[in-house]
């Protein structure tokens, strides 16, 4: 592969990538969505921050860790009850961390 087809490449996925955010940023507000597709808009941060985050605690090791033993896996389950009756992200994060640290040193892997 040349060096000149490689930066065509980036160039073409960058104006790409560019373009399509571009459109939603400059259209908001002047395209009327349907409500459906409004609604279901709502949804997309949470699902694309789970589609993030569960390959990561279920399976850390690129295989699947059985749940008695995934300390990942217990400390992301406490920490979502946290943020969801204390609504603070600090709070959330440091339970998080100190309960997975805390896991970690009782051997659990």
């Amino acid at each position: 592969m040349s060096d000149s087809y490689l930066w065509g490449i980036i160039v073409v996925v960058t104006l790409a990538n560019f373009f399509m955010r571009t459109v939603f940023v400059e259209a908001y507000g002047k395209i009327k969505y349907p409500l459906l597709v409004e609604r279901g808009l709502r949804y997309v941060p949470a699902a694309v921050l789970a589609a993030i985050i569960a390959p990561a605690v279920l399976a850390p090791s690129g295989q699947w860790v059985p749940l008695l033993d995934n300390a990942m896996l217990w400390a992301a389950m406490v920490s979502g009850l946290v943020a969801w009756y204390f609504s603070s992200i600090f709070r959330t994060l440091l339970v998080g961390i100190l309960l997975y640290w805390a896991l970690l040193w009782l051997g659990m892997s």
